[in-house]
Order: structure tokens, then sequence, then C-alpha cells
């Protein structure tokens, strides 16, 4: 998840009525074929492995607590809480045990301390390094979710990144998921992987976050802000689950034009190239004056028609609060079908035996922002 952050959107960032957030979704799908065993609800277990190098510093070192808050507050974006649309059906649970089954002194947590020369992190050596320098710290991705945590290092003179995530990745045969990367094994585990593979958040940003998760229910207005942890973290667990930028794009570039690239039918596509030309333009002649979030979360589809921009699976300024059913519908696919995603313990090892290959794959994962 990269941004364009300026001071007028980290401080203040804009204001809006509640009757903004009040939008239900009330459309109906076709319901997809379940599995044998299908998963009613999707509890995944959690690990953050915070990498600091100062101990003082508590966006490097951030206290567990913090992090189990945050995730408390996606477990709530999930659930639609925040936006009347439906849940999710899944939760996302601090592990309260270590890879060996010994309760953890921090649900959840546990702290890796680096040499200042080994920090801050580069987010795409990590994501992408085979050497096993990062991947030494991972769990068992059929267990866990990894979620590693640090001071990204800037390396984009064009925005920050906020996160970075894997893409799902599915076994080919009768259950491939369109968009992902499909490989022939049946099951993967920890010693086939090349690279981790996880997700990463910038914790640079850490406590940055909109009100509305301390004021709910009593929000009078909501104050957005564009660099918001929570949904940052919601917004890389959905690419971890399978979801796409809900905005057209190709080979990690944005599309100048109108391209549903999603796989979701009722996620309205956008010119994320033009948005980007107006926001900038907005903020270099709005730059001391209040900004109209109205105005700033307005998108135009290619059937010209405007819609407010909702969707965690979006970037810039949005309410960031929704899931669409069809998004739903993906996601819950992954978790039944996909591979290298925890499962509950009877359906985790009926899979086991079947189809594991020897030693490390040859394979890439996709890595999205």
């Amino acid at each position: 998840m990269k941004q364009r952050l300026f001071s007028l959107f980290m401080v203040a960032a804009a204001l809006v009525l509640l009757n903004a957030c009040d939008k239900k979704d009330d459309r109906t799908t076709i319901p997809k074929p379940e599995p044998e065993e299908p998963i009613k609800l999707g509890v995944l277990p959690v690990v953050f492995h915070v990498f600091y190098a100062d101990e003082n510093d508590a966006t490097q070192k951030v206290p567990a607590e913090r992090l189990r808050q945050v995730l408390d507050n996606v477990n709530r974006l999930y659930q639609g809480v925040y936006s009347g649309a439906g849940n999710a059906n899944i939760r996302f649970l601090p592990t309260p045990v270590d890879k060996a089954g010994k309760r953890l002194a921090e649900s959840g947590v546990e702290y890796i301390k680096l040499e200042k020369s080994e920090y801050p992190i580069d987010p795409y050596v990590l994501m992408n390094d085979k050497s096993g320098k990062y991947k030494q710290y991972m769990w068992d991705p059929n267990r866990f979710v990894n979620v590693y945590v640090y001071h990204f290092k800037q390396t984009n003179t064009n925005g920050t990144t906020l996160g970075i995530s894997h893409m799902a990745i599915s076994a080919k045969g009768e259950h491939e998921l369109e968009g992902l990367l499909a490989v022939q094994a049946r099951h993967l585990t920890l010693d086939n992987l090349p690279t981790p593979f996880c997700v990463s958040v910038n914790s640079k940003f850490v406590n940055d976050e909109s009100n509305r998760y301390k004021d709910w229910p009593n929000l009078h207005f909501l104050r957005i802000n564009s660099a918001d942890f929570n949904v940052t973290l919601a917004h890389e667990l959905g690419h971890y689950l399978g979801l796409f930028h809900v905005f057209g794009e190709e080979d990690g570039e944005y599309i100048d034009g109108f391209k549903d690239t999603d796989y979701c039918k009722d996620t309205p596509t956008y010119n994320k190239v033009a948005y980007d030309k107006f926001l900038a333009e907005y903020i270099r002649t709005h730059y001391a004056q209040a900004a109209d979030l109205k105005e700033l979360l307005k998108r135009t589809g290619s059937d010209g028609k405007t819609f407010d921009s909702n969707n965690i699976m979006d970037y810039a300024i949005s309410l960031g609060h929704t899931f669409t059913q069809d998004q739903t519908e993906r996601m819950r696919h992954v978790l039944n079908y996909s591979l290298l995603i925890p499962r509950p313990g009877s359906r985790s090892r009926s899979v086991d035996a079947h189809g594991k290959p020897k030693g490390v794959v040859d394979v890439k994962f996709r890595v999205i922002e």
C-alpha cells in the first residue's frame, strides 16, 4: 500500500459528517459451490515479528498491546462494523503460543533486535530475499499468518510505502482462483519456500489512525488519516487472502484508463492516474485550507458516474471500511482452497500427506503493495 503523504492529510486530513458512512450493501449474489468441509468462520492465528534497533523508540519496538489493539480494529473492519456492509466472517487472532507450542510472554508478538547498520529495512529486499536472512524468522505459514513489523527504508521518491504483501497462491486444478499464481503442488511447507511468505507493515506509522476506532459508536464526525495503520494492515491482509486493488493496474503499474483487473464485478474501477493528478493539484491549490473530504472521496467510474471511495483495497483518500460481496467470496475461496493458509487442525492435517514436494520449490511469489 503506497500513499503520497502530505502534512495536510497527515495532521488533520479532512472532516465529514457521519452520513457519509451510512451506505449499506444490499446486492444479491449467486452462491458458489462449497467444499466438502467449508470453513464457516475463518480464524487465522497471527504472529507479529517486530524488528527494531532502538528499544526506546516505540515505533520500532512497538508495544504488544498496540499491535493487539490494531488487530482488534482490523477485525471490526472485516466484520463491517464501520460500514454497515456484510461480515466477511474472517477473524485474526493473536496467537497465544509460539511455533513450538509454548505460551508466549506477549500473545501474538515476538521481538527481534537488529544492529543499527541493518535498520531500517528495504521491504522489497525482505520480501524477495533468498538468502534465508529474513525467512529464518518465519513460523509455519500453514499454522500462522506472519506479519513483519519494521521501519521501511525509503526507496521510492514517488510516495511512501505503508505496507506490502505476498499475494495468495493456488494449487493447479479445479479450485484455481483467477488471477492467482497456480503451482503444481497440493501442499507446501515452510521448508519448500524460497523466500519469506508474509505481510510487511511500516511501523513508522503504527500510531496513525482515523478517529472512528476510539469514538465509535458515538461518532459525530470522521477524521480520515491517509496513513491509517489499521487500514494498511487490513489492506495487506486482503492481498494475502487473494484480493487485488479496485483500480485498474497491470504488471504493478496503474492503467491510465478504465480496466477491471481485480476479478470482482461489484467493485467499480476508476482511472487511478487521473485521480492522482487531481489529488496533487487539489493539494497544491488548497494546502493552507481545510480539505473537503466529500470532494476527495469522489471517483468517476467507467460509466461516467461518480461514487465515493470506501473500499479497503483502494488507495489515497478513502473511507477504507468496506469489502464487497465478491471480494468476500474471493477471500473465502482462498481460506478454503489456497496453499499456505492456516486452517482448523483436522483440515490442515488431512492435506499434509498429499502432494508435498521435496526441497525448495522453484516459484516466485507475487509481491504487491
